[in-house]
């Protein structure tokens, strides 16, 4: 593969630059896109039994407050997220990029509408005196929190740009792949090198 491909010309959301070839170095995208869709799936679940706690709660004692609703409502944004996850992950042996274009397109969703709902949490919180440096703390792990979203959805955003222009080998197997591919090695030796991991045996 040339060392500037069509992939690397492309902006993720315009201009926040080229596509990853692996995550942080540790894993190829494959694997970091497995671990990623787990996690949401995780995560999923447990906003779902949170949801069903929440909703029982409202039938017998009613909420009073909008933020409930708010919590509520970010819950289902993560549920939501399950079945793309679901997608996604299957996406990673079916090599499917449209599948992953979708999650990532959602999870984009996804970050607006937590940066939204935050917003209305921290508006419509009746802060108390005394609470004011609390609620800068909550305010600076809210943008922390979105900045490592950011880079998550990036990740995703990067494993269906590189599927998409044909660079399965980087996807699957990393960068230090492509050193090997025009001579006779196998892959399977390439596990004491960057970008390979355990998750692809």
């Amino acid at each position: 593969m040339a060392n500037s491909s069509d992939a690397d010309k492309q902006k993720f959301l315009h201009f926040l630059g080229s596509p990853y070839k692996s995550m942080c170095n540790l894993f190829t995208l494959k694997s970091g896109l497995i671990l990623i869709t787990a996690f949401d799936i995780m995560i999923g679940i447990t906003y779902f039994v949170l949801a069903i706690q929440k909703a029982i709660g409202f039938f017998i004692y009613g909420w009073t407050h909008f933020y409930y609703y708010i919590q509520f409502f970010r819950f289902i944004i993560h549920i939501i997220a399950i079945p793309f996850s679901i997608l996604a992950m299957k996406a990673c042996w079916t090599l499917n990029h449209k599948s992953i274009g979708l999650y990532s397109n959602y999870k984009i969703i996804e970050f607006i509408l937590l940066i939204f709902s935050s917003a209305l949490i921290n508006l419509s919180a009746e802060i108390q005196e005394g609470e004011i440096h609390f609620m800068y703390f909550s305010i600076i792990g809210m943008i922390i929190l979105r900045i490592v979203s950011l880079f998550i959805i990036k990740i995703i955003w990067s494993a269906e740009t590189r599927l998409k222009y044909g660079e399965t080998t980087l996807f699957m197997y990393g960068e230090e792949a492509l050193k090997y591919i025009q001579h006779p090695v196998c892959l399977q030796n390439l596990s004491g090198n960057s970008g390979y991991d355990i998750l692809e045996i």
